[in-house]
């Protein structure tokens, strides 16, 4: 803090001692200087921050592969197949297994 101010006392007494520096570059520097001892004043004044520190959490595996389900089977047969008047065919099928 000593070496902050002791910055702060030989910026200042090179801008009022500087001839070749107008009102202008002596007022920017004074506001320069003014805003970083306001900064160190405040951040004085502020309360540390508590560090939030995340424990890993443990996340299981996601199942990507599954097993496909069985197929089951159908078997049909053609029982009777008759010939209709207009050309067209009629078949009585049986079927057994899944339904």
């Amino acid at each position: 803090m000593i070496k902050f101010i002791s910055a702060i006392v030989l910026a200042l007494s090179f801008t009022t001692s500087a001839q070749a520096w107008g009102d202008r570059e002596q007022g920017a520097l004074a506001g320069i200087v003014g805003t970083l001892i306001w900064q160190k004043l405040e951040n004085q004044n502020q309360p540390p921050r508590p560090q939030v520190i995340h424990q890993p959490v443990y996340t299981p595996p996601t199942v990507i592969y599954q097993y496909p389900q069985p197929v089951l089977e159908r078997q049909c047969y053609v029982v009777r197949e008759t010939r209709n008047y207009n050309g067209s065919y009629t078949r009585e099928i049986h079927c057994h297994g899944l339904q």
